[in-house]
């Protein structure tokens, strides 16, 4: 086989299965006993895994979290914000996220202030970030 050959050669490769089932039985063992009753809310009779969860989860796994861009819009009087963050793991494992939020979301005694949109753009974009680097492949309360 040539070099060419070579580096157009498709790696496949196998996991082990046991490893990964362990690891995930461990990382729901982990939710069930770091998680306190007020780091979930249900919603439509699921939970979900509030900002207070995720952030329990990023330190339990040593994730620093950065914000990679932050993007603001007014079109009409709707505030948009766009906000990329990104999880690292130590190991160097990288998931970046993206949150949106709009001012229409807000009511009652929330007001739809840049600020309030974009911190729950920002708190989106790093829940999902760090969902996604520990395989948790959920969605967050926010």
């Amino acid at each position: 086989m040539s070099d060419e050959q070579s580096k157009n050669e498709i790696m496949v490769i196998q996991p082990n299965v046991e490893a990964a089932v362990s690891t995930m039985h461990a990382f729901q063992q982990l939710k069930a006993r770091l998680l306190d009753p007020g780091d979930t809310v249900e919603i439509s009779g699921k939970k979900y895994i509030k900002r207070s969860g995720w952030r329990k989860i990023a330190l339990a796994f040593n994730i620093s979290i950065e914000i990679v861009s932050v993007e603001r819009e007014k079109i009409d009087n709707t505030y948009i914000v766009r906000v990329k963050a990104r999880a690292t793991a130590p190991n160097g494992r990288v998931s970046e996220e993206v949150g949106v939020c709009d001012s229409s979301e807000f009511s009652g005694n929330i007001k739809s202030s840049y600020h309030n949109v974009e911190a729950k753009a920002t708190t989106r974009a790093i829940n999902r970030a760090i969902s996604n680097l520990v395989g948790g492949g959920e969605l967050s309360a926010e």
